[in-house]
């Protein structure tokens, strides 16, 4: 792997521990009361778009690796989540370093067979900006207390990603 090569695939890990520490920002201060309500009926609680994030992230590095994934369920609590990501997430940034340091640097999509790590990398962060935004938007509607330095770790996020791609 070559000095490029290990320099995208820390940006793209680091995008992946920014967009995960949003996502617990928003989380902080609600109740498993708020974790579990939908504004309207028919419409996402941010229980589902939390382990939507986390399950798409399992499906992605499942396609390559061809293991079957542990998705989280739709009756995970809020301490469940939060125990679980965490440990998912650790678990996906050291899988994602250790494939791409056999590859190196790939951008191969699905539409070209099996997708690379750095391109279900950087699919996983966007998919994870949009959800981040419903659940901002969740906390809103089930009056989430207010929080302070979530406009810090949202730009954190969203420009890490554009980072690993133009540093």
């Amino acid at each position: 792997m070559s000095i490029t090569d290990k320099h995208i695939t820390d940006n793209l890990l680091n995008a992946h521990k920014k967009s995960r520490a949003h996502l617990l920002k928003l989380l902080d201060g609600i109740t498993e009361e708020q974790w579990l309500a939908t504004p309207a009926e028919g419409r996402w609680s941010m229980q589902r778009a939390a382990t939507h994030i986390v399950n798409a992230e399992l499906m992605w590095m499942s396609k390559k690796s061809g293991q079957e994934p542990q998705y989280l369920g739709r009756d995970t609590s809020l301490d469940g989540f939060l125990l679980k990501q965490d440990k998912h997430a650790v678990k996906f940034r050291e899988r994602v370093k250790k494939e791409a340091s056999k590859e190196g640097w790939q951008w191969k999509t699905p539409n070209d067979g099996t997708p690379s790590y750095h391109w279900s990398m950087v699919r996983c962060l966007q998919h994870t900006i949009y959800h981040t935004g419903m659940i901002s938007l969740l906390r809103q509607q089930v009056n989430a207390p207010k929080l302070e330095g979530a406009n810090q770790t949202w730009a954190g996020m969203v420009d890490s990603i554009f980072e690993s791609v133009i540093s």
